[in-house]
């Protein structure tokens, strides 16, 4: 709801959304490749919108940088 209103007002310089690659593997992985994004009106409608809502409200909250990880891979099987 509200995005426009909510996404001018999403300034939080504290929050971070990092976005794993794309990328099958048949075994568990020790390193993934993804970016980092600092949380602003221009990177906002990137984040998880989930995730986003719930690290803003810990910053709120808590007063520390918060890191939000999302290795989501839409149309993929929930059981890989």
């Amino acid at each position: 709801m509200n995005y426009q209103t909510e996404q001018a007002a999403a300034n939080y310089l504290r929050i971070r959304h990092f976005k794993t690659a794309a990328r099958a593997a048949p075994e568990p992985q020790e390193r993934c490749t993804g970016s980092w994004a600092v949380c602003g009106p221009e990177t906002v409608g990137a984040f998880t919108a989930t995730g986003y809502f719930f690290g803003r409200e810990l910053h709120r909250q808590l007063d520390v940088p918060i890191g939000l990880v999302n290795s989501s891979w839409g149309g993929t099987a929930v059981e890989a």
